[in-house]
This record gives structure tokens, sequence and C-alpha cells, in this order.
């Protein structure tokens, strides 16, 4: 057989140059666009401004490696830790030519976190639980604060009437003690149109040294008015010679005001209608005589009201008319005195304590039903079985390491060192593909907060993801564009069977395929049904 023809050299020649190429003809692309030989990658130089090539050998300082870490979670680490002999990642990701070669120990991290999830998801339907019966406490308070204004209503109504006939009796029984008053009557019952001229100076000077200086320097004044008969005269009055006077007649006017109102013989000579030697000082300096009776008179009524000494009044008049006709009448005294008493009508007044008793359940209804309907109109947003109403009236501050300092108020306001960045305006729905965070599964709504404190001319907003975790804390708050923040919430509220049933799920699998042991705990197994 003959050979086969040999190819022509225009043929040949671009086989034979593809042969000659070198291996690492092959470009890497990074930086976007820029193309380097195969052969650069992985050589321990940092060749890409993105650190793209030298992910797996930590050449580039600012690069960064994910370790997959299944079935745990994902966790991302400086570049410059990976081939250093130290085992970072639970699935030994970040040492693949160390030998030994790293455990895996992520099936048992996972198995931890599974179990703690597992005590959440307890918590969760505690919360749920209580969260009920909170729910049916608050409706059951709004039905009997209804119920209670609906009835008082009515009981107020004719409360309110009876106090207004209560209130007119009142007035018209307040109208016969005034004209009673303005009548004379107590000055007729105290006999004071009897003292006579002589008789009422000697009781005005009596009751007021009866009261110390403190009533002399009163009466003083009283005297000195300007219009009085006297007013005048008292110009000339040296008010320390008055003072001086009951100064040393404090002993001797106390023993002058215990005369009995009933008119018994006294042995004191105070209670005499000749003046003490104290009273006749006293009445030498001031001018009394210069004003009629009838203005004595209404003198010794208003000092005595004014003073609140019109019992000693009393007294000191049954002392001076007790050798005359003029004596008291006790009934008509006592009488005379309840006039000067301060109007009280029971009547009235038990009118009056209803109707404001009526009005004060009223308003605490009323108040009961204002707190209680926006609670209930945020049951929808407390989730099914209400385990998010754990949450409601409660805030929570984020870590004091930041650069801000936080306060998440779920169902309220979200702040930034006091600046609003929303009030709280609903749950928000995250796509499936999205609800992992940081290697973090998050609950499927967002809590949105809206028209907060305005930044470069629009309100801030807020969202506020949530995960499943042992206690309520505010993980970490960012800013991934300007205005708008997104805060990182953990919460057994957040937690759920399904998600918890899938971790499971993957556990198995992968214990089975790395040939690990995985077993489950009761709890688990418990909420999972196994």
């Amino acid at each position: 057989m003959a050979s086969p023809r040999p190819l022509p050299l225009p043929l040949l020649l671009p086989l034979l140059l593809l042969l000659l190429l070198p291996r690492d003809a092959t470009p890497f692309t990074c930086d976007g666009g820029r193309h380097i030989p195969d052969s650069y990658v992985a050589d321990d130089y940092c060749d890409c401004a993105d650190a793209s090539d030298e992910i797996s050998s930590g050449a580039c300082p600012d690069a960064h490696f994910t370790c997959a870490n299944a079935p745990h979670a994902p966790r991302t680490l400086p570049a410059s830790r990976v081939g250093d002999g130290v085992c970072d990642c639970c699935d030994g990701s970040d040492e693949p030519r160390r030998a030994p070669p790293c455990a895996n120990a992520c099936v048992s991290l996972a198995s931890r976190a599974a179990e703690a999830e597992a005590e959440a998801m307890r918590s969760r339907r505690a919360r749920g639980e209580e969260g009920r019966r909170a729910a049916a406490a608050r409706r059951a308070a709004l039905d009997a604060a209804r119920a209670a204004r609906a009835d008082g209503g009515a009981a107020l109504g004719a409360a309110v009437a009876s106090r207004e006939a209560a209130e007119a009796a009142e007035g018209r029984r307040r109208g016969e003690v005034i004209s009673r008053l303005e009548g004379g009557e107590v000055a007729r019952a105290v006999r004071l149109e009897a003292l006579g001229e002589e008789g009422a100076r000697v009781a005005l000077v009596r009751l007021a040294l009866g009261q110390q200086v403190a009533g002399v320097d009163r009466l003083h004044e009283m005297l000195a008015e300007e219009g009085a008969p006297c007013g005048e005269a008292m110009g000339e009055v040296d008010a320390a010679d008055v003072i001086e006077v009951a100064m040393e007649a404090r002993e001797e006017a106390a023993a002058s005001v215990n005369a009995e109102v009933d008119g018994e013989e006294q042995q004191s000579d105070a209670r005499d209608s000749a003046p003490s030697s104290f009273e006749a000082a006293l009445l030498e300096l001031l001018p009394l005589d210069k004003a009629p009776q009838a203005y004595l008179v209404e003198l010794l009524l208003r000092f005595a009201q004014e003073t609140k000494h019109m019992r000693e009044l009393v007294k000191i008049t049954a002392g001076l008319l007790r050798s005359t006709p003029h004596r008291h009448d006790p009934e008509e005294v006592a009488a005379a005195l309840a006039l000067l008493e301060p109007f009280v009508d029971a009547e009235a007044d038990a009118a009056r304590a209803k109707v404001a008793a009526l009005e004060k359940s009223d308003r605490e209804a009323l108040d009961e039903i204002a707190f209680l309907e926006p609670i209930i109109a945020l049951e929808p947003d407390m989730g099914e079985e209400q385990e998010w109403f754990a949450l409601f009236g409660q805030c929570y501050d984020s870590p004091p390491s930041g650069l801000f300092q936080y306060k998440f108020c779920p169902f309220n306001n979200f702040l930034q060192d006091g600046h609003l960045l929303g009030n709280y305006s609903g749950w928000t729905e995250i796509p499936p593909d999205a609800r992992t965070r940081d290697g973090q599964v998050l609950y499927g709504r967002a809590m949105a907060f809206t028209n907060g404190a305005l930044c470069m001319g629009e309100p801030r907003n807020a969202t506020v993801l949530m995960t499943c975790g042992q206690e309520d804390k505010l993980l970490s708050v960012s800013e991934p564009t300007t205005c708008v923040y997104e805060g990182l919430f953990s919460s057994p509220s957040a937690c759920e069977i399904e998600a918890l049933r899938a971790k499971h799920t993957q556990l198995e699998e992968a214990a089975r395929a790395a040939g690990l042991p995985y077993e489950p705990s009761e709890n688990l197994r418990d909420l999972l049904g196994l």
C-alpha cells in the first residue's frame, strides 16, 4: 500500500504553531474584564486588583475566602488565613493541602445549632400560647369597657338630672342663709345692739387683746382704713404704744375670754362690763369714741369673722350682758353661729359625688377602649398564633461598640441616636431566594419603618430582618444606601417549624454522606414528631 501523501506546508503550519503554544495561553479573567495567563492563578503573587487570582493562596491582603461549611453556616475569612495550617473552616476547605487534613466539624456544629433552634422554637410556641391568651383577654376587656360605657351612659344621664335638682335646692338654701346673715340675725342673737357704744368699745378691745399682738395689730389696721369714722384720728396713734399694751396684757387677755355662753356667774372681773386696766389703756390710745355704735357693731362682726373668733365674741358679749335683761338665748345663738359655718348641703354633695364617680368610670372605660383598640388592630401583624405580641411595647438597643446607637421598638419606631429612622408601617415579604443573610436563614417577613426624619430632603426608611434565635436581640444595623437602613434582629418569634425540619433533613443527609454520627435530641424529636 502506498504511503499517505503528506499535507502541504501551508496547511501544516497552523497545526504546528498550535502545538508549540504554551499551555498557559488560556486566559483568566479578573477585574471585570482583564485577562491574565492561567498559570498566574494561585502562584502566591497578587496580579488582580480584585484579588480573585489568589483566593486560595492568600497572597492578596484584602482578599476573602468563604467556606461553604455545609450543613452548618458559611463563613468568610481573610484569604491570608487560607493554607496557614490552621483549620478555620469547619469543613477544612481553607486547608486543602494540610496533612493530616482538617477534621469535618460542620455536622457537630450544625447539630448544636439545631438544638439551640429547637429550644428557641419551644419559646416561640410558649409565646404563641401567651399571645393567644392575651388577645382573648384584650377582647374581653374591650367588650367590658364598651358595655360599661353603654350601661353607664343611662345612669350618668339620670345622675346629672338628680344633681341639677339637688343643686337647685342647694341654691335656695344658700340664699336663705345669706338672707338671714344680711338681715342681722347674728348681731341680734349675740345682742350686739344691747351693748351700747361703751359696751361695744369694750367688747372690741377685749376681743382684740384676746388674740394678743396679732389681734391688736389687726384692729389697728381696720380702724385706720380709708373711710373709717376714726381713720383720720388714727394717724396720731403710735402703733408701738398699742403693741406694747398688747404684749403687757397677754396673760390678762387670755383669762378675760373664758366666760361661759350660758351666762353662768364668773368670779373674774374680766367678764364684768367694766374694762380691765389693759383694756382701759387700749381704749385710751384708740379713738373709738369717734365711731358711732352702728360702725362699732359692724366692725365687731367683721373682726370676729375675719379672725375666726366668733365664739369668743359670743363669750365676751355674754359676760358684758350678764347683769342686764339682754342675756343670750343659747338656742338662738347656736342657730346664728351655724349661719357662719361653711355652707354644706349633704344632698347636693352626694349628687355631685355620684355624677363624678360615674364620669370617672366613663373616662376609665373610654381610656381602656382607646388603649385596646390600636393593639387589637395590630393583632393581624402579631402572627397567626400571636407569637410576635411578646415584642409589643419593648425596645432593644444595638451593641454598644458601633459608631451609632440604635433603638429598635417593634410595632412602634426605629431610632438612631434619637433620630427617627421610621415609624412602623407593617410587614414586608422577603422572596424565598433572598432569605439568607450572613449565613443566617431569615424569617419570611421583615418589619418596615417609613416616614422617618428628613435626610437629604427625603424621609429616612428602615427595614428590620428577622432570624431565629434564643433571645430577642438587635444583632446589627447597616446603611446599605444613603438614608436607608437595615437591621438584623434575632428572636424566638422568628423560628419556623418547617425551617427546623429542613435543617434536620439536611443534617441527616450531610452526616450520612460524611460518614459522621448524628442523633437528634428528644426535644428535637418531639418538636418534629420523629
